[in-house]
Protein backbone atom coordinates (compact mmCIF):
# COMPACT_ATOMS: atom_id res chain seq x y z
CA UNK A 1 0.00 0.00 0.00
CA UNK A 2 1.21 3.43 -0.84
CA UNK A 3 1.84 5.87 1.97
CA UNK A 4 0.28 9.27 2.29
CA UNK A 5 0.91 11.70 -0.56
CA UNK A 6 3.97 13.91 -0.18
CA UNK A 7 3.39 17.20 1.53
CA UNK A 8 3.36 20.22 -0.76
CA UNK A 9 6.37 22.50 -0.38
CA UNK A 10 5.94 24.99 2.44
CA UNK A 11 5.63 28.51 1.14
CA UNK A 12 6.17 31.41 3.54
CA UNK A 13 2.99 33.41 4.09
CA UNK A 14 4.41 36.56 2.48
CA UNK A 15 5.03 34.62 -0.77
CA UNK A 16 1.54 33.14 -1.04
CA UNK A 17 -0.45 34.32 -4.05
CA UNK A 18 -3.39 36.58 -3.38
CA UNK A 19 -5.47 37.64 -6.40
CA UNK A 20 -2.57 37.35 -8.83
CA UNK A 21 0.24 38.87 -6.70
CA UNK A 22 2.04 37.72 -3.59
CA UNK A 23 1.19 39.16 -0.20
CA UNK A 24 4.61 40.85 -0.16
CA UNK A 25 4.10 42.42 -3.61
CA UNK A 26 0.76 43.81 -2.42
CA UNK A 27 2.34 45.18 0.76
CA UNK A 28 5.22 46.87 -1.09
CA UNK A 29 2.80 48.46 -3.56
CA UNK A 30 0.58 49.69 -0.69
CA UNK A 31 3.61 51.23 1.07
CA UNK A 32 4.65 52.97 -2.15
CA UNK A 33 1.09 54.22 -2.72
CA UNK A 34 1.05 55.52 0.88
CA UNK A 35 3.98 57.79 0.02
CA UNK A 36 6.96 55.91 1.42
CA UNK A 37 10.14 56.55 -0.54
CA UNK A 38 12.44 53.90 0.97
CA UNK A 39 11.88 50.38 2.30
CA UNK A 40 14.27 47.98 4.01
CA UNK A 41 13.17 44.39 3.45
CA UNK A 42 14.84 41.90 5.81
CA UNK A 43 15.02 38.34 4.47
CA UNK A 44 16.16 35.12 6.07
CA UNK A 45 18.47 33.59 3.46
CA UNK A 46 19.55 29.98 3.79
CA UNK A 47 20.58 29.63 0.17
CA UNK A 48 21.89 33.11 -0.70
CA UNK A 49 25.60 33.45 -1.34
CA UNK A 50 27.79 33.80 1.74
CA UNK A 51 28.25 37.55 1.40
CA UNK A 52 24.52 38.19 1.11
CA UNK A 53 23.52 35.80 3.88
CA UNK A 54 25.86 37.43 6.39
CA UNK A 55 24.21 40.82 6.75
CA UNK A 56 24.83 41.76 3.14
CA UNK A 57 22.38 43.86 1.21
CA UNK A 58 21.29 44.50 -2.34
CA UNK A 59 18.93 46.87 -4.07
CA UNK A 60 15.75 45.55 -5.66
CA UNK A 61 13.94 47.22 -8.51
CA UNK A 62 11.86 50.15 -7.24
CA UNK A 63 8.18 49.61 -6.49
CA UNK A 64 6.29 52.64 -7.76
CA UNK A 65 8.31 55.57 -6.42
CA UNK A 66 9.80 53.60 -3.51
CA UNK A 67 13.39 52.29 -3.38
CA UNK A 68 13.67 48.81 -1.87
CA UNK A 69 16.80 47.56 -0.08
CA UNK A 70 17.05 43.82 0.71
CA UNK A 71 19.01 42.88 3.81
CA UNK A 72 19.89 39.25 4.44
CA UNK A 73 20.30 37.35 7.71
CA UNK A 74 21.20 33.69 8.18
CA UNK A 75 18.49 31.40 9.58
CA UNK A 76 20.51 30.70 12.76
CA UNK A 77 20.77 34.44 13.43
CA UNK A 78 17.02 34.96 13.13
CA UNK A 79 15.56 35.68 16.53
CA UNK A 80 12.25 37.20 15.52
CA UNK A 81 11.39 40.82 14.94
CA UNK A 82 14.22 42.15 17.16
CA UNK A 83 16.83 40.51 14.91
CA UNK A 84 15.10 41.91 11.83
CA UNK A 85 15.12 45.41 13.36
CA UNK A 86 18.82 45.15 14.22
CA UNK A 87 19.62 44.09 10.65
CA UNK A 88 17.47 46.88 9.15
CA UNK A 89 18.91 49.62 11.40
CA UNK A 90 22.23 49.56 9.55
CA UNK A 91 20.40 50.68 6.41
CA UNK A 92 18.25 53.50 7.80
CA UNK A 93 19.49 57.07 8.18
CA UNK A 94 19.43 58.25 11.78
CA UNK A 95 17.34 61.31 10.90
CA UNK A 96 14.64 59.15 9.29
CA UNK A 97 11.45 58.28 11.04
CA UNK A 98 10.71 54.57 10.83
CA UNK A 99 7.44 52.76 10.22
CA UNK A 100 7.76 49.00 10.91
CA UNK A 101 5.43 46.61 9.12
CA UNK A 102 5.62 42.79 9.15
CA UNK A 103 6.24 41.36 5.68
CA UNK A 104 3.25 39.04 5.88
CA UNK A 105 0.71 41.80 6.55
CA UNK A 106 -2.24 41.23 4.26
CA UNK A 107 -3.33 44.58 2.82
CA UNK A 108 -6.92 44.42 1.65
CA UNK A 109 -7.46 48.15 1.54
CA UNK A 110 -4.35 50.20 0.65
CA UNK A 111 -5.96 53.32 2.15
CA UNK A 112 -5.48 51.81 5.60
CA UNK A 113 -1.69 52.00 5.29
CA UNK A 114 -1.93 55.53 3.91
CA UNK A 115 -3.95 56.61 6.98
CA UNK A 116 -1.52 54.84 9.33
CA UNK A 117 1.44 56.49 7.57
CA UNK A 118 -0.13 59.94 7.86
CA UNK A 119 -0.87 59.41 11.57
CA UNK A 120 2.71 58.21 12.07
CA UNK A 121 4.15 61.25 10.28
CA UNK A 122 2.01 63.61 12.39
CA UNK A 123 3.07 61.87 15.61
CA UNK A 124 6.74 61.99 14.57
CA UNK A 125 6.45 65.72 13.84
CA UNK A 126 4.83 66.35 17.26
CA UNK A 127 7.56 64.30 18.93
CA UNK A 128 10.29 66.35 17.23
CA UNK A 129 8.57 69.66 18.04
CA UNK A 130 8.24 68.61 21.71
CA UNK A 131 12.00 68.09 21.84
CA UNK A 132 11.67 64.32 21.89
CA UNK A 133 9.51 64.27 25.00
CA UNK A 134 6.38 62.85 23.36
CA UNK A 135 3.05 62.38 25.07
CA UNK A 136 2.66 61.14 28.62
Amino acid sequence: AAGPPPSPPRVPKHLLPLAGRTVLQRLLRALSDAGFGYCVLVEISADGDDDDADGGASDRPPVGGMSVRRVFVRPGEHGGSASALRAACRHVRTESHVFVVPGDLVVGCPGVLRCAAEAHREAAARYRSDGGEGEG
